[in-house]
């Protein structure tokens, strides 16, 4: 794949590289492993690689603008359109919550979760941090972190994304308000394919 990519002479490129298709057989890897140490270790490079995640790939397009796309496997390497990915139903619904959020005023939240960080390459946001619900998940479950120092938050939630998290999150793939423990998460927005949410997660306090 690399002498494909060398003799083609291509340049400023993000590559999206079918992570299925087995390395030189047998061998327990992957095509995309055969690459993806050749990235530059800030993801900067001249040529990025990247494993294909089929329309979500536009959210990485996203965070490298002004490149060239390609997909690439054992036998293609071919430029990719970018126009087919923005009818993508995860990108209809991302393009509307940015709206959204254009809309309210977040000053009284603390912080923005959400699937993936490079999803914040569709927001209009630089008010708020933001944080990825797996690394989120991973400083509770086995950190024992304080969630009570992100709230009140909001949450962007994406009925596209198959990742599982701990059950606090999982409830927001119901679209409904909730309540869980001592947190409560009330749902904000819903877009117009019913496959990206917004809610507000909030510290309540029981009744004594």
């Amino acid at each position: 794949m690399y002498e494909k990519i060398k003799k083609r002479k291509i340049k400023n490129a993000l590559i999206f590289v079918n992570p299925l298709f087995p390395y030189d057989w047998g061998m327990g890897d992957t095509y995309y492993g055969s690459v993806f140490l050749r990235n530059d270790f800030t993801f900067k490079g001249d040529i990025v690689y990247a494993l294909d995640r089929g329309k979500d790939n536009y959210i990485l397009m996203k965070n490298f603008p002004k490149r060239k796309y390609y997909f690439a496997d054992k036998d293609t390497l071919h430029e990719i359109d970018t126009f087919a990915y923005k009818e993508a139903p995860q990108i209809i619904a991302l393009e509307e919550i940015s709206d959204f959020l254009k809309n309210i005023s977040l000053s009284q939240y603390k912080y923005i979760f959400l699937p993936y960080k490079e999803i914040g390459a569709f927001l209009d946001n630089k008010e708020l941090p933001l944080k990825s619900y797996r690394s989120l998940s991973y400083e509770l479950f086995f950190k024992k972190g304080d969630f009570d120092k992100y709230l009140p938050a909001l949450a962007i939630w994406l009925m596209t994304d198959k990742q599982k998290y701990i059950l606090l999150f999982e409830f927001m793939r119901d679209l409904e308000n909730y309540i869980c423990g001592n947190y409560q998460f009330t749902l904000l927005f819903l877009s117009s394919n019913q496959v990206g949410a917004v809610y507000e997660i909030q510290k309540i306090f029981p009744i004594e």
